[in-house]
């Protein structure tokens, strides 16, 4: 809980910095490289690999996002930028199996914190109005909620047993426990149209295990694909 409470003191510090700086500006040379915020909704398809295992064990996940980033210039005279913000992300796994009258699903869902920080180069295309946006940097991600769970039903009847991914308890994941802090790195692109309309794709991976368990699971890696709205 503490790293998750930091992890939010630092989107905190940055957003109010980012603020701060793109406040102080005022000549039309910063107007022209100044600063912009984005809401976006982001599409999240990833992999939880099993460190040692078959790549057939891999666990693939859905995730969706929501979110809000401000990107400040670094510079009056270049158009590079950080970037920071804050988005809720839902992820999530299933998997059924059928076998005469039983069926048997099992669901993993995680509920997560993201905090990014880019570094970025805005090129405007030549007479136009449409700005290509490389960049590159890191991701942190508090997970916040997390459930794994079993359920088998057979003519009617269902049975389910349900436990805390967090939990260290015997009973529940013991070493398993998944871990509530995770870095990464990312790497992408983004395009922005007329100021206004953002979309963006970008693939990264995590740098940490999301388990303390050996060789279960490994990293969370994947894309993101963003659509977003600047102003």
């Amino acid at each position: 809980m503490k790293k998750i409470l930091l992890l939010a003191a630092a989107a905190v510090i940055g957003l109010t910095a980012s603020a701060q700086f793109s406040n102080s500006g005022g000549s039309a040379d910063a107007a022209d490289n100044s600063g912009w915020n984005t809401v976006y909704f982001q599409y999240n398809p990833m992999t939880l690999h099993y460190k040692g295992n078959n790549s057939s064990d891999d666990q693939s996940f859905n995730g969706l996002a929501l979110g809000y980033s401000h990107a400040f210039a670094l510079t009056k005279s270049v158009p590079i930028y950080l970037e920071t913000g804050l988005a809720m992300q839902y992820s999530f796994w299933s998997e059924s199996d059928s076998d005469g009258g039983e069926k048997a699903t099992s669901k993993i869902q995680l509920a997560s914190l993201k905090v990014p920080i880019n570094f970025m180069y805005k090129w405007r295309i030549p007479n136009s109005r449409v700005d290509i946006i490389p960049f590159f940097g890191l991701s942190l991600r508090g997970n916040l909620w997390g459930q794994a769970k079993d359920e088998v039903s057979y003519r009617g009847e269902k049975e389910s047993n349900s436990v805390n991914l967090f939990s260290s308890s015997d009973d529940e994941m013991g070493d398993y426990a998944w871990k509530r802090f995770q870095i990464g790195w990312q790497l992408g692109v983004k395009a922005r149209f007329i100021d206004k309309i953002l979309v963006g794709v970008s693939y990264g991976t995590d740098f940490n295990k999301i388990s303390g368990g050996k060789d279960y699971p490994g990293k969370l890696r994947g894309a993101e694909i963003s659509l977003g709205y600047c102003f």
